[in-house]
């Protein structure tokens, strides 16, 4: 099954007063033959969304499915997806929304479709331009018992520097964001709905490492290509996020996403407690010495950390934190 006229329905999630990025990713993807329909989850914005939609005259195609609350990422894609298996496409393409398509995303997607030897279980996302390291990684692996990617035993090998280009345009990857992501309205029953007891952060990661665990493979098309218009907050000076945690005013955003990652961990990466723990131990004492504040506010936030690491262990997930 190949991706063709209005087969993709679109879904995205906006909250807060984010039009002026909403706006242009909605001008962009409404210009694709293939996109059947742009489902938005409103998260309680500032505004009417449906009255910058008739200013614009881009109602067409456009559902919005307005939300008292906050829902967060997790139950709002959740919705989304629900909502876009009523309309007639065969595909959901998840965008954030300040994610903008490249005008050529959809058809070099097609194309990597195309070329594929298992179209049936092979689903595919697009590059988001803030995401270096999945070229220097040649993809994205989850590596068990790693702690945030961090192995001790792999520090200790000794690397060898290789020069090379990356010859394929496609990427390998066991998990990847929603935004960019494109995949079959036939996978959702036996991968499910998006966790939403996460609420927000490594929902993204959950839901589609379990495609993985499905048999499915995840290819990243690296000239179908996503402009982020607003880096996410801890990539904004290119730097570890737990180093950009002590740097943040509100710790809530960076406390959610250790803590859901260790939960993620936890289920999927988890298997041998020791290395695990041991690779937790060595990365926290690097944070202490390295980028901890050495004051008051310093040793409050890394108790924080702590604390959410905790969380993540016992799976108490949620909202609040």
């Amino acid at each position: 099954m190949l991706i063709s006229h209005k087969s993709i329905d679109v879904v995205t999630v906006t909250y807060g007063e984010r039009w002026e990025l909403l706006e242009k990713v909605i001008k962009r993807v409404i210009t694709f033959e293939e996109v059947n329909s742009i489902i938005i989850i409103d998260n309680a914005s500032t505004y009417s969304i449906e009255e910058k939609l008739a200013e614009q005259n881009l109602s067409e195609k456009v559902i919005v499915m307005n939300q008292k609350v906050n829902l967060g990422s997790a139950l709002g894609y959740k919705k989304g997806i629900q909502r876009a298996e009523l309309e007639k496409g065969k595909f959901i393409w998840l965008l954030d929304d300040d994610n903008l398509p490249d005008e050529n995303a959809v058809q070099n997607i097609i194309i990597a479709q195309k070329n594929s030897k298992d179209k049936e279980k092979t689903v595919y996302s697009s590059f988001r331009n803030d995401r270096e390291e999945l070229i220097r990684n040649k993809g994205q692996k989850l590596i068990k018992n790693t702690f945030f990617e961090f192995s001790i035993f792999e520090k200790m090998k000794k690397k060898k520097i290789v020069q090379s280009k990356i010859d394929s345009k496609i990427l390998s990857c066991d998990y990847v964001p929603y935004g960019g992501l494109i995949f079959p309205k036939a996978a959702i029953p036996e991968v499910g709905y998006p966790d939403e007891m996460f609420f927000l952060y490594v929902d993204d990661f959950d839901f589609t490492y379990r495609l993985t665990r499905k048999g499915y493979k995840i290819k990243c098309v690296t000239d179908s290509i996503i402009e982020d218009l607003e880096r996410s907050w801890f990539r904004v000076e290119k730097e570890p996020l737990f180093k950009s945690f002590f740097k943040a005013d509100d710790s809530y955003r960076g406390l959610m996403h250790i803590r859901n990652r260790v939960y993620f961990e936890k289920e999927n990466n988890n298997t041998n407690v020791f290395i695990y723990n041991l690779n937790l131990v060595v990365y926290l004492t690097f944070v202490l010495l390295k980028y901890m504040p050495k004051n008051a506010t310093g040793i409050k936030k890394y108790k924080l950390i702590l604390k959410a690491i905790n969380l993540g262990k016992k799976g108490k997930l949620g909202n609040e934190i």
